[in-house]
């Protein structure tokens, strides 16, 4: 590994570049927008989420992207989740939106997290908000996307995570549509930890050790049957980073309601500098490896800690910017693995930090790296991607980056999104970026999707994962004549549409085989049916996957 060659193709950009003293910086060239109103505050963290093929009621099949910002200061109250509903996989244009809002939180919280679930208790696709809020503990909300287009979603429940009256780091992860993982640090108890499965929520599992440990992070992992919980934390006397693991199944195993006890198995232990940022760790989300890479920053280096079992047992360490350690200083840096799931290959790493420089240009930069942590496509020594709209010739005095850990190359989009705060010069305000890098452009680290099957791993969770936006009212509803149903596959399937009265009798049905796809299924001569209310049931290979209520006219 050359430390002092970086160049790589990366997020958002093109391939003019602009020289500041032995560094090339390229500039973006790709979307970005801005979504948030975040005036007279402070933020101190934002974190982002995409999903591919989320079929609504209100703007029909789309990908969707959520994010958030917030101040982690108990004399705050305006923090938000933004939103984007765009037009499924279109290249060139993720910013071609259905509609872009906000949620605000008017209460004093901290490090809003988000991600989505497929709810089997609603029939659909919901979002998950993780955060602390001050003098309650930490909590869960659930949204549906149910609401009218103007306000499509709706809070339809809280669920308390803790009572912890100090604050305490909280991270998420999601994993294929059904899994969820959540963890943070209890002061007084440790880290704890909570899983989902398709809407079912288990216990509080306490990881034994954990007592002094802090700032944790955590992301899936599915390389056999089992499915794993990569944790990160920081111990606060010794300064020691530990990575450990836990088997999902296990944590979703304890009775929601209870707290168990459980000892993770700790795969390394790494000795940090005293004063660093948070931990970031991200995984590949399906690999034939139980590869994982975390990065933090002392200030000055970008560190990346990382194991690549193709390679060798033994955890390495790397600082991927010792060219701009005597010029730049370094700050809130963020991780993405899994960048070559759409072509098949998920050794790819992504790190992206903030870069204030006292004596010019500061602006985010970000670097795409193999499993070795070897840079890729290199062609000039010390080139590094700015992110758009982040370079000012001041330093932001806050400052935050995140990836979309999604990489399921079935659920993710044709995009990278990426979320991160800018300041604007001399009132105080910042701003929240939303950018893409299309994975689809020839200059890209990621190509084209191509045909893919569920993972023999999640087999058990399959009808789920097929089924996942098939769940969407038919329309129009009422009907006269006939109406239609559309939704998406991840693998080729047998669709059957069946009309019954309210005593259960069958009065219309209908069979498709359907490959992979986004696909509408017609139900028509329905001009005899008298007016009534009817159910239509939605079969997925045989199995009963859904009833919705239809009126006909």
């Amino acid at each position: 590994m050359n430390r002092f060659k970086f160049s790589l193709p990366l997020l958002l950009l093109s391939i003019n570049s602009l020289s500041v003293t032995a560094q090339t910086f390229i500039p973006p060239a790709a979307p970005s927008f801005l979504n948030g109103i975040f005036a007279g505050a402070r933020p101190e963290m934002t974190s982002c989420y995409s999903q591919r093929n989320i079929n609504t009621v209100q703007f029909g099949m789309t990908d969707l992207y959520v994010g958030s910002w917030s101040t982690n200061d108990p004399g705050l109250t305006n923090s938000e989740v933004t939103y984007c509903f765009s037009v499924p996989g279109t290249p060139g244009t993720p910013i071609a939106s259905l509609t872009t809002g906000r949620i605000q939180y008017t209460q004093p919280v901290a490090d809003l997290e988000v991600g989505m679930v497929y709810d089997n208790n609603y029939g659909e696709d919901v979002l998950l908000v993780a955060y602390y809020e001050f003098g309650t503990g930490h909590q869960l909300d659930i949204y549906r996307i149910n609401g009218p287009a103007s306000s499509p979603f709706t809070k339809v429940s809280t669920i308390p995570l803790s009572s912890s009256s100090s604050y305490g780091r909280i991270r998420m992860d999601s994993h294929l549509g059904y899994g969820v993982v959540i963890v943070w640090e209890h002061p007084g108890n440790g880290i704890e930890t909570i899983v989902c499965n398709n809407g079912n929520w288990s216990g509080t599992a306490q990881l034994a050790g954990t007592l002094d440990e802090m700032g944790p992070d955590v992301a899936f992992s599915h390389s056999t049957p089992v499915l794993n919980l990569h944790f990160v934390y920081k111990n606060r006397n010794t300064n020691d980073i530990t990575e450990s693991v836990l088997p999902w199944s296990q944590v979703l195993a304890i009775p929601f309601g209870n707290t168990i006890n459980l000892t993770p198995q700790i795969e390394d232990v790494n000795t940090a500098p005293a004063d660093i940022s948070n931990l970031t760790i991200d995984c590949p989300d399906h690999y034939s490896n139980e590869n994982w890479a975390y990065t933090y920053t002392d200030g000055a280096r970008v560190y990346v800690r990382f194991v690549n079992y193709f390679a060798a047992e033994t955890p390495t360490t790397e600082i991927i910017n010792p060219d701009l350690v005597s010029y730049w200083k370094a700050r809130t840096p963020t991780i993405h693995y899994g960048d070559g799931a759409l072509t098949g290959q998920s050794g790819r790493v992504m790190v992206a930090w903030y870069s204030p420089y006292n004596g010019g240009d500061s602006h985010y930069l970000a670097q795409e790296f193999d499993e070795n942590l070897n840079v890729l496509n290199p062609t000039t020594p010390n080139e590094y991607y700015r992110l758009p709209s982040s370079v000012a010739a001041w330093t932001y005095t806050r400052s935050g980056v995140a990836f979309s850990k999604m990489s399921d190359a079935i659920m993710v989009p044709l995009y990278l999104y990426t979320t991160y705060i800018t300041e604007v010069l001399n009132n105080g305000t910042y701003q929240l970026h939303h950018a893409f890098h299309d994975f689809a452009t020839t200059n890209a680290f990621r190509g084209q999707p191509i045909a893919q099957t569920p993972y023999e791993v999640c087999k058990q969770h399959r009808t789920k994962a097929i089924v996942r936006t098939i769940n969407t009212p038919a329309y129009p509803n009422p009907f006269s004549h006939g109406f239609n149903n559309s939704f998406s596959l991840t693998e080729s399937s047998q669709i059957t549409l069946q009309v019954v009265d309210i005593k259960g009798s069958v009065l219309n049905e209908h069979t498709e085989h359907r490959p992979s796809g986004t696909h509408t299924i017609k139900m028509d001569n329905m001009d005899k049916l008298a007016a009534g209310t009817y159910f239509l049931n939605t079969f997925i290979n045989g199995k009963k996957t859904g009833t919705q209520t239809i009126i006909k006219n």
